[in-house]
């Protein structure tokens, strides 16, 4: 194994989302996980939509930002513009 990429998981609930159009509650409870990403993870790892490139995503997310899953973001009408 050439590296180890950590993973940690918790629940949640996904309070409110921003969009273009405002902000408005959700409420749902959701599971978080939370990786790290690394050599072997990033060029591999499927990101059906991004706000700008593959490249800035990761970049963004190894800055604080997050990644939702297509269920997610499909049941709760999110994109990634949504904050």
């Amino acid at each position: 194994m050439s590296e180890r990429l950590l993973t940690r998981r918790s629940e949640a609930t996904l309070q409110a989302a921003t969009t273009p159009e405002g902000s408005r509650s959700i409420g749902s409870p959701t599971e978080l996980y939370g990786i790290t990403p690394g050599e072997s993870l990033t060029p591999h790892w499927p990101l059906l939509a991004t706000q700008q490139s593959r490249s800035s995503a990761w970049a963004a997310f190894s800055e604080g930002a997050i990644f939702i899953n297509e269920q997610l973001a499909t049941a709760e009408n999110l994109s990634p513009a949504t904050s």
